[in-house]
């Protein structure tokens, strides 16, 4: 298993029990262990450099990288909660209070049945250890549109 950040085994320990637990109710639904993981960080990512102000955006932001996936859409956002939880930082704790907030109670037992799933439920890391993964995905991205850009205006070279 690869993980980035030291919360993901952990978290995804969650999901592949959460997936065995829908199996065992007859569910016909199988977990993209790594599209709600990279969503997760994606979405942690926007929290932590935007002001965090209405749970709505999450949601919707959510709910587009996953193709409009409403299952997916829960999921993730509960496993996003529950890594907030375990981030320590203050701008975790806002971030995650803004994004409970006004949920229904189907929503709430899911966070619940969720850290159930968690083996090391108290383990929690350091908002910097996160941000370290988001710095090699920007300087990836940086490389990358530098690449592109070279190759541009050598094509526009070429037809020139």
């Amino acid at each position: 298993m690869i993980v980035d950040f030291p919360g993901d085994e952990l978290l995804i320990g969650g999901l592949h029990a959460m997936q065995a637990y829908l199996a065992t109710r007859n569910a016909s639904f199988t977990i993209p262990v790594l599209q709600v993981m990279n969503t997760v960080h994606f979405t942690a990512a926007y929290m932590f450099s935007t002001p965090c102000s209405d749970r709505k955006e999450y949601d919707a932001l959510i709910y587009n990288s996953l193709g409009r996936n409403n299952q997916l859409t829960v999921i993730t956002l509960i496993v996003l909660a529950a890594m907030l939880r375990r981030t320590d930082a203050p701008r975790a704790r806002t971030c995650r209070s803004v994004l409970l907030e006004d949920r229904d109670e189907d929503f709430y037992d899911g966070i619940t049945l969720y850290e159930r799933f968690l083996e090391k439920g108290d383990t929690c890391f350091p908002q910097e250890a996160f941000e370290t993964d988001i710095m090699h995905e920007l300087l990836d991205l940086r490389a990358a549109n530098a690449t592109l850009t070279y190759q541009n205006q050598q094509l526009k070279k070429n037809l020139y």
